[in-house]
């Protein structure tokens, strides 16, 4: 059973340094898939998760080390009494993890990101049986839609239609899971916690691949990973504290903007255009939703007015 999410988790709600934070991490992620997008394929996914996670730890030490000043102790930085969520939720990433960099090395930046955004779709199926929640014709149908767009954006049947894109929707599912577990962990524990556990299972699953898809990166290569770790870590790290200050409703629409910066590094660096195909399925994923959180938030509203008005 999963830790209830409590109230005090967005007792002191900071929206601007929450964008702010959110908006960075996307433009860090935007610059490490640049990256590893423009690695040699002789690469294997596994070594560059070994690798991007490895030195991820540098960032993730160092902002733990600034984090430890809200806690008593340091010890307490790294206790969890749900230590069986902390290793689903990782071993979860890891796997979202895998088929995004999977995704990542064939796909436009544009159909990538527009494709990873069916996680809140998948959120919200999920959130039946995970959290025992109930799904209106609303929600039914805007998910019904979302899936239409990446229906649209796939091509099923088509000669445009790759099989890699899959990938990414792959990728969505197991971020929507992992998701559902972190929201209601991060009310207990830290990010540093957090961001480490899903780092050192990503090293450790990736390391037991290594023997296998092995190949000595050069000089230069080295350096590339070395800075996609510096740059994940710490987007993690501010991704998981931005939704930590300020309510998943309201950095929903920063969130989306990533596809702004997938878009422009698509064009500056592969000159690469979305073709209409992802701009209507783009379209349909994200304006879904986006309502699928609004209408969540109206009914969280609603829920609190008969409270508001006991207590007057």
């Amino acid at each position: 059973m999963l830790p209830a999410i409590q109230s005090h988790s967005f007792k002191n709600t900071h929206l601007p340094q929450a964008a702010f934070l959110l908006l960075g991490s996307l433009l860090l992620y935007t610059i490490q898939d640049v990256i590893i997008k423009s690695l040699p394929p002789k690469y294997s996914v596994f070594e560059i998760i070994f690798f991007r996670c490895l030195f991820s730890l540098l960032p993730i030490v160092f902002l733990g080390f600034l984090e430890q000043g809200h806690f008593k102790s340091p010890l307490l930085l790294l206790k969890t009494q749900h230590l069986k969520g902390q290793i689903i939720r990782a071993m979860l990433m890891f796997c979202a993890l895998i088929f995004y960099f999977m995704a990542c090395r064939s796909l436009p930046l544009a159909s990538l990101y527009t494709l990873s955004y069916t996680s809140p779709l998948f959120m919200t199926i999920l959130a039946i049986p995970f959290l025992g929640e109930k799904v209106g014709i609303y929600r039914s149908l805007a998910v019904i839609i979302g899936f239409v767009g990446v229906f649209i954006i796939l091509q099923p049947g088509n000669e445009t239609f790759q099989l890699n894109a899959l990938y990414a929707v792959a990728s969505g599912l197991f971020t929507g899971i992992s998701v559902i577990i972190g929201k209601r962990l991060c009310a207990y524990d830290s990010n540093t916690l957090l961001v480490l556990m899903y780092t050192l299972a990503c090293i450790i699953g990736s390391a037991l691949m290594l023997p296998f898809v092995w190949i000595m990166p050069s000089f230069l290569d080295l350096f590339y990973l070395f800075v996609t770790g510096i740059l994940g870590g710490t987007a993690q790290f501010g991704f998981i504290h931005a939704f930590r200050i300020a309510p998943i409703s309201s950095l929903a629409p920063f969130d989306y903007c990533g596809l702004v910066w997938a878009v422009l590094a698509g064009f500056l660096v592969w000159n690469d255009i979305p073709d209409s195909a992802t701009v209507i399925g783009a379209f349909l994923i994200i304006s879904m939703g986006l309502l699928t959180l609004y209408r969540d938030k109206k009914k969280a509203l609603k829920k609190q007015e008969p409270f508001k008005k006991v207590t007057a």
